[in-house]
């Protein structure tokens, strides 16, 4: 991704999880760390981890991305139920074959 200067999606998400990361914080700072210490080198990677999204390319090329891969439902044209139950005309012409299209049963005819 040029956008990102050439770190790929995973790149960005591996960085902000990183970030938030409780393990990946604990081996920045020694285990004696006062809370106030540990507060600001959290608030310091998340910082840094942010950083990549600050450019508003970036930012609106995922937008595009996530909304090219968004489902729509569409809830305003609903779909209305014409028949239902069992209809024997259209089960007994698919059996017979009448269903099917014609070049199919052209074929089965051709290799009797």
């Amino acid at each position: 991704m040029r956008a990102a200067g050439g770190v790929d999606l995973a790149g960005i998400a591996g960085r902000l999880l990183s970030a938030i990361d409780p393990d990946a914080l604990a081996m920045r700072l020694p285990k004696d760390a006062p809370e106030a210490e540990r507060h600001k080198a959290r608030a310091a990677s998340k910082d840094e981890a942010a950083t990549i999204l600050d450019d508003p390319a970036l930012r609106r090329l995922l937008v595009d991305i996530k909304a090219a891969a968004d489902i729509r439902i569409d809830t305003i044209s609903t779909d209305a139920v014409v028949s239902s139950g069992w209809d024997e005309r259209r089960a007994t012409d698919t059996v017979s074959g009448s269903a099917l299209p014609e070049a199919v049963l052209v074929d089965d005819r051709a290799d009797q």
